[in-house]
């Protein structure tokens, strides 16, 4: 009899309120059906990363057979994020993009890349780098080499307690497991206490699960989890963690897609694959939250108690959905919320606990939230709400999209070209940068995004703050790439400023200040799809 009801709502598309009141096991999830094609998607996945661990294992031990005076960095093989990860990422997100145009479900590239929402992921994760690259530098100004915002080779060479993992298999498999397991205890805190919520809590936000929601990262995530892995350093050489700890941060990354259904068993039996990830990113049915932590490895969850298996579809994203694609406002979010609830009682000990406590504890009754007496319990992607401000025409879509490639240009070059920074009594030859020049460009990126963000949410008044960058854009390039580049360029960037400015003024009575009911209207709209919320608002 389920059967029968889960196929009448599923396929009569005429019974729009029938899926409005289905609970959730009354509604077939075809993301949790084992199929064969992700089986096979995963199998091939997993081979792929352990293919390339076994041949950058290889790579290390030629590496560390050269003579301690002749080993140079360049030897190693590069795995970092900047220079293997971000050109993998956007070439995946294209591909899984066009892929998703072909698809029928209602995962497909129409709802899973919405322009301003893919746009807000990326934001995010540029100012997670940005801020990360900051760490690296003011390490070097004090002597210091960070990685990931640790100062993982002093700490190794003067407090490591063994060396018996230098250049063997042993300390390879050891730093694999190791990074992973430190990994998960990070991430179930950072779920667990409300201030590492308010960080990470940024790449949960999106309510959507495709590729670019792994770049939705909290910006001082890396700080934060800085405790959990700085004891890595008491036992494995450098080396190994600067190459280790990217290859899996990449395999994360292609955890997070609803392309793929659910895996067989086996092949989900050590690894994460994109159905136990999908888990751990729902905001509903409470039975997924807080599950399902690991990164690379599915152990962990098994062997601690927190692993679930993908059944009814899924709600992604905060359990109380935000409101905006701006992401300085997603980044304080978080603090935001803490501290309103501290300011609901008047102990010291109980404002600091709302720090440190999880993020659904009350300070008032002095106990967490229980979710299983929410209205969650019942939450389906065709009754949950989730933030949809959409651009009103092509035209400003356009501007956004080109204005955002080119402060992502400008982002990846920065980080990149961090390694030429020249300390302000250091002189500036060799064609390095003034540490002035590093702050002016860090802001006018931050800027930028903020502008972006705030263009998205059409907020009334984005379209002085945008013209405020596009004054600042031309004399920003001048001062910084004057030596670089010939003078016709910043020509060409004014008048493209100038045409921008055209663009952006001839669209102002978009806007506008909106009265509260017509804003909530046009902002959100059910999980599902804006599709089925049209059809749902015109039976309503």
């Amino acid at each position: 009899m389920m059967k029968e009801v889960k196929k009448k709502l599923l396929n009569k598309e005429s019974n729009v309120l029938g899926l409005y009141n289905a609970k959730p096991n009354e509604i077939e999830n075809p993301l949790g059906k084992v199929t064969i094609g992700a089986s096979i998607f995963s199998f091939i996945q997993i081979s792929v990363f352990l293919s390339w661990f076994y041949w950058v294992y290889k790579k290390y031990m030629i590496w560390f057979e050269h003579e301690e005076l002749t080993r140079t960095s360049t030897l190693l093989p590069n795995t970092s994020i900047v220079k293997v990860g971000i050109p993998l990422f956007i070439l995946s997100i294209i591909l899984e993009y066009l892929i998703g145009l072909l698809s029928t479900t209602d995962y497909n590239s129409k709802e899973q890349y919405r322009l301003s929402d893919t746009i807000a992921s990326f934001s995010n994760g540029i100012i997670q780098q940005l801020i990360e690259m900051w760490t690296t530098l003011i390490g070097d100004m004090f002597g210091l080499v960070m990685i990931t915002a640790i100062p993982y080779k002093f700490i190794y060479e003067n407090y490591g307690v063994t060396r018996i993992f230098e250049g063997n298999w042993q300390g390879f498999l050891f730093m694999f497991l190791a990074r992973d397991f430190c990994y998960y205890w990070f991430h179930r805190a950072a779920h667990r206490c409300a201030f590492m919520w308010a960080v990470h809590g940024v790449h949960h936000q999106p309510n959507s699960f495709s590729y670019h929601v792994n770049l939705s990262q909290g910006g001082i995530q890396r700080i934060t989890s800085t405790v959990f892995y700085a004891p890595l350093a008491l036992f494995c050489p450098p080396e190994l963690y600067t190459i280790i700890f990217p290859m899996e941060k990449i395999y994360g990354f292609f955890t997070h897609t609803c392309l793929v259904g659910r895996s067989h068993w086996l092949v989900s039996l050590f690894f994460v694959t994109p159905s136990s990830h999908r888990v751990h990113h729902a905001g509903a049915p409470t039975k997924y939250i807080d599950k399902n932590y690991g990164e690379m490895l599915s152990i962990w969850d098994k062997l601690f108690g927190t692993h679930q298996e993908e059944e009814e579809a899924i709600v992604f994203g905060h359990c109380q959905p935000i409101d905006s694609y701006e992401p300085i406002y997603s980044q304080f979010n978080g603090w935001l919320k803490i501290w309103k609830k501290s300011k609901l009682v008047k102990s010291p000990w109980k404002k600091f606990l709302c720090f440190i406590m999880p993020p659904g504890w009350d300070p008032i009754i002095g106990k967490e939230f229980d979710l299983s007496s929410s209205n969650l319990k019942n939450s389906t992607p065709y009754n949950s709400e989730k933030y949809d401000s959409q651009l009103p025409n092509n035209l400003l879509k356009f501007y956004l999209l080109i204005w955002f490639i080119q402060t992502l240009a400008l982002s990846i070059y920065l980080i990149k070209m961090n390694t030429q920074f020249i300390k302000p009594n250091g002189g500036g030859g060799g064609g390095g940068y003034y540490f002035l020049e590093i702050i002016i460009l860090f802001c006018y990126i931050i800027y930028s995004l903020f502008c972006f963000g705030s263009i998205s949410d059409l907020n009334s008044n984005s379209i002085y703050y945008d013209s405020i960058r596009l004054l600042l854009t031309p004399l920003i390039f001048y001062s910084i790439f004057n030596q670089k580049l010939s003078k016709s360029i910043f020509v060409y960037i004014s008048i493209i400023c100038l045409i921008s400015f055209l663009i952006l003024f001839s669209n102002k009575n978009y806007f506008k200040f909106e009265k509260s009911i017509e804003k909530q209207k046009r902002i959100w709209i059910k999980e599902i799809g804006r599709d089925y919320t049209n059809k749902l608002n015109k039976i309503k």
